[in-house]
Protein backbone atom coordinates (compact mmCIF):
# COMPACT_ATOMS: atom_id res chain seq x y z
CA UNK A 1 0.00 0.00 0.00
CA UNK A 2 1.29 3.40 -0.94
CA UNK A 3 2.07 5.94 2.06
CA UNK A 4 -0.20 8.86 2.23
CA UNK A 5 1.10 12.18 2.05
CA UNK A 6 0.73 15.82 0.60
CA UNK A 7 2.66 17.60 -2.29
CA UNK A 8 5.37 20.07 -1.45
CA UNK A 9 3.25 22.60 0.19
CA UNK A 10 3.54 21.61 3.55
CA UNK A 11 0.72 20.17 6.14
CA UNK A 12 1.10 16.73 7.54
CA UNK A 13 2.25 13.70 5.76
CA UNK A 14 3.57 10.03 6.33
CA UNK A 15 7.71 10.35 6.32
CA UNK A 16 9.19 8.58 3.90
CA UNK A 17 11.44 5.79 5.79
CA UNK A 18 14.98 5.54 6.67
CA UNK A 19 17.24 3.71 4.37
CA UNK A 20 18.60 3.97 1.02
CA UNK A 21 16.96 4.86 -2.34
CA UNK A 22 17.41 5.16 -6.16
CA UNK A 23 16.27 8.44 -6.90
CA UNK A 24 16.39 11.39 -9.34
CA UNK A 25 16.32 15.19 -8.76
CA UNK A 26 13.83 16.50 -10.42
CA UNK A 27 13.21 20.13 -9.22
CA UNK A 28 15.94 22.88 -8.46
CA UNK A 29 14.36 26.15 -6.93
CA UNK A 30 15.86 29.47 -6.19
CA UNK A 31 14.95 31.19 -2.95
CA UNK A 32 16.90 34.04 -2.86
CA UNK A 33 19.01 35.35 -0.38
CA UNK A 34 17.69 34.09 3.02
CA UNK A 35 18.60 35.33 6.45
CA UNK A 36 19.06 33.26 9.56
CA UNK A 37 19.89 33.35 12.88
CA UNK A 38 22.66 31.25 14.73
CA UNK A 39 24.04 32.16 18.14
CA UNK A 40 22.85 35.52 18.24
CA UNK A 41 24.21 36.52 14.91
CA UNK A 42 22.19 37.08 11.76
CA UNK A 43 23.75 36.09 8.18
CA UNK A 44 22.31 36.39 4.84
CA UNK A 45 23.25 33.53 2.18
CA UNK A 46 21.57 32.65 -1.00
CA UNK A 47 19.57 29.51 -0.35
CA UNK A 48 18.34 26.72 -2.84
CA UNK A 49 15.78 23.70 -2.64
CA UNK A 50 16.74 20.45 -4.15
CA UNK A 51 14.20 17.99 -4.65
CA UNK A 52 14.22 14.16 -5.48
CA UNK A 53 11.51 11.71 -6.32
CA UNK A 54 11.98 8.42 -4.85
CA UNK A 55 9.86 6.01 -7.24
CA UNK A 56 10.19 2.81 -4.99
CA UNK A 57 8.00 4.70 -2.66
CA UNK A 58 4.63 5.60 -3.73
CA UNK A 59 2.42 8.21 -2.09
CA UNK A 60 -1.03 9.09 -2.58
CA UNK A 61 -1.94 12.52 -3.13
CA UNK A 62 -5.89 12.97 -3.66
CA UNK A 63 -6.16 9.45 -4.85
CA UNK A 64 -3.31 9.76 -7.38
CA UNK A 65 -0.56 7.23 -6.87
CA UNK A 66 2.99 9.58 -7.51
CA UNK A 67 6.70 8.39 -6.37
CA UNK A 68 7.99 9.91 -3.11
CA UNK A 69 9.70 13.34 -2.80
CA UNK A 70 12.27 14.57 -0.37
CA UNK A 71 13.88 17.46 -0.33
CA UNK A 72 16.78 19.43 1.26
CA UNK A 73 17.83 23.27 1.72
CA UNK A 74 20.96 24.16 0.84
CA UNK A 75 23.31 27.42 0.52
CA UNK A 76 24.40 28.34 -2.83
CA UNK A 77 28.46 27.39 -2.63
CA UNK A 78 30.23 24.82 -4.18
CA UNK A 79 33.25 25.21 -1.95
CA UNK A 80 35.00 22.29 -0.89
CA UNK A 81 33.91 22.15 2.73
CA UNK A 82 30.06 23.68 2.43
CA UNK A 83 27.37 21.05 2.46
CA UNK A 84 26.47 21.75 -1.02
CA UNK A 85 30.16 21.30 -2.58
CA UNK A 86 30.28 17.71 -0.19
CA UNK A 87 27.19 16.42 -1.56
CA UNK A 88 27.68 17.58 -4.96
CA UNK A 89 31.00 15.80 -5.41
CA UNK A 90 29.87 12.63 -3.72
CA UNK A 91 26.88 12.53 -6.00
CA UNK A 92 29.04 12.77 -9.32
CA UNK A 93 31.14 10.60 -7.87
CA UNK A 94 34.30 12.57 -8.37
CA UNK A 95 36.01 15.55 -7.04
CA UNK A 96 35.38 19.34 -9.29
CA UNK A 97 38.76 20.76 -10.59
CA UNK A 98 39.00 24.57 -9.89
CA UNK A 99 38.20 25.11 -13.56
CA UNK A 100 34.68 23.09 -12.99
CA UNK A 101 33.89 24.06 -9.98
CA UNK A 102 34.28 27.76 -11.16
CA UNK A 103 31.80 27.71 -13.91
CA UNK A 104 29.16 25.04 -12.38
CA UNK A 105 25.75 25.29 -13.34
CA UNK A 106 24.00 23.92 -10.17
CA UNK A 107 20.73 23.68 -12.73
CA UNK A 108 22.51 20.60 -14.51
CA UNK A 109 21.54 18.64 -11.42
CA UNK A 110 18.04 18.32 -12.73
CA UNK A 111 17.44 14.80 -14.05
CA UNK A 112 20.31 13.66 -12.78
CA UNK A 113 19.97 9.82 -10.78
CA UNK A 114 21.63 9.16 -7.45
CA UNK A 115 21.47 7.51 -4.46
CA UNK A 116 19.88 9.07 -1.36
CA UNK A 117 20.02 7.62 2.69
CA UNK A 118 17.30 9.03 4.55
CA UNK A 119 16.92 9.72 8.16
CA UNK A 120 14.57 10.56 10.41
CA UNK A 121 14.79 13.28 13.11
CA UNK A 122 15.14 12.42 16.82
CA UNK A 123 11.47 13.63 17.46
CA UNK A 124 10.60 11.32 14.25
CA UNK A 125 8.94 14.83 12.82
CA UNK A 126 11.02 14.95 9.83
CA UNK A 127 12.64 12.92 7.01
CA UNK A 128 16.41 14.18 6.35
CA UNK A 129 18.81 13.66 3.32
CA UNK A 130 21.67 12.44 5.22
CA UNK A 131 23.83 11.85 2.09
CA UNK A 132 23.70 12.16 -1.85
CA UNK A 133 25.57 9.34 -3.52
CA UNK A 134 26.94 8.67 -7.23
CA UNK A 135 24.97 5.45 -9.00
CA UNK A 136 26.46 2.28 -8.91
CA UNK A 137 28.35 1.88 -12.06
CA UNK A 138 26.36 0.64 -14.58
CA UNK A 139 23.55 1.10 -12.90
CA UNK A 140 21.52 4.55 -14.63
CA UNK A 141 19.12 4.88 -11.95
CA UNK A 142 14.92 4.95 -12.26
CA UNK A 143 13.07 6.29 -15.13
CA UNK A 144 12.24 10.06 -14.45
CA UNK A 145 8.28 10.22 -13.40
CA UNK A 146 7.86 13.70 -12.37
CA UNK A 147 8.34 16.51 -15.30
CA UNK A 148 11.63 18.27 -14.13
CA UNK A 149 11.29 22.16 -12.72
CA UNK A 150 13.32 24.77 -12.60
CA UNK A 151 12.77 28.08 -10.95
CA UNK A 152 15.72 30.74 -11.28
CA UNK A 153 15.24 34.34 -9.69
CA UNK A 154 17.76 35.43 -12.61
CA UNK A 155 15.39 34.34 -15.22
CA UNK A 156 12.20 33.70 -13.28
CA UNK A 157 9.35 31.69 -14.93
CA UNK A 158 6.25 33.32 -13.22
CA UNK A 159 4.13 30.24 -14.67
CA UNK A 160 6.51 27.42 -12.47
CA UNK A 161 6.86 30.39 -9.45
CA UNK A 162 2.53 29.95 -9.32
CA UNK A 163 2.60 26.03 -9.29
CA UNK A 164 5.00 26.20 -6.08
CA UNK A 165 3.20 25.97 -2.29
CA UNK A 166 2.18 29.32 -0.52
CA UNK A 167 5.06 28.44 2.20
CA UNK A 168 7.55 28.10 -0.38
CA UNK A 169 6.57 31.33 -2.69
CA UNK A 170 6.60 32.81 1.03
CA UNK A 171 9.85 32.19 1.25
CA UNK A 172 10.67 33.51 -1.99
CA UNK A 173 8.72 36.48 -1.83
CA UNK A 174 10.57 37.54 1.40
CA UNK A 175 14.52 37.93 -0.62
CA UNK A 176 15.85 40.45 -1.81
CA UNK A 177 16.14 39.17 -5.52
CA UNK A 178 12.21 38.57 -5.57
CA UNK A 179 11.89 42.11 -4.19
CA UNK A 180 14.05 44.00 -6.65
CA UNK A 181 11.94 42.12 -9.73
CA UNK A 182 8.86 43.76 -8.55
CA UNK A 183 10.71 47.19 -8.47
CA UNK A 184 9.85 49.38 -11.80
CA UNK A 185 13.80 50.23 -11.76
CA UNK A 186 15.71 47.41 -9.96
CA UNK A 187 18.96 47.79 -9.30
CA UNK A 188 19.96 45.08 -7.08
CA UNK A 189 23.06 43.02 -8.49
CA UNK A 190 22.23 39.47 -8.31
CA UNK A 191 24.57 36.65 -7.97
CA UNK A 192 24.10 34.18 -11.14
CA UNK A 193 23.06 30.70 -10.35
CA UNK A 194 26.02 29.46 -12.75
CA UNK A 195 27.54 29.16 -16.17
CA UNK A 196 27.57 26.64 -18.81
CA UNK A 197 29.81 23.72 -16.91
CA UNK A 198 33.49 22.82 -18.92
CA UNK A 199 33.49 19.56 -20.42
CA UNK A 200 34.79 16.52 -17.93
CA UNK A 201 38.27 15.52 -19.01
CA UNK A 202 37.40 11.83 -18.32
CA UNK A 203 35.19 9.17 -17.68
CA UNK A 204 32.31 11.39 -18.74
CA UNK A 205 29.48 7.95 -19.20
CA UNK A 206 29.52 7.70 -15.70
CA UNK A 207 29.69 11.01 -14.25
CA UNK A 208 25.85 12.46 -14.01
CA UNK A 209 26.90 15.97 -14.25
Amino acid sequence: MPITATDSGGGSFELIPPGTYESRCYRLIDLGSQTTNWQGEAKTQRKILVCWEIPSVTVDIDGEIKPGIIMSRYTLSIHSKSNLGRALESWRGKSFTDAERAGFDIESVVGAPCMINVTHSDDGRFANVAAVMAMPRGNKGPAPVNPKVIFSLETPDWGVFGELSEKIQAIIKASPEYQALQSPTPNLDITPMGEEPPPFDDDLDSIPF
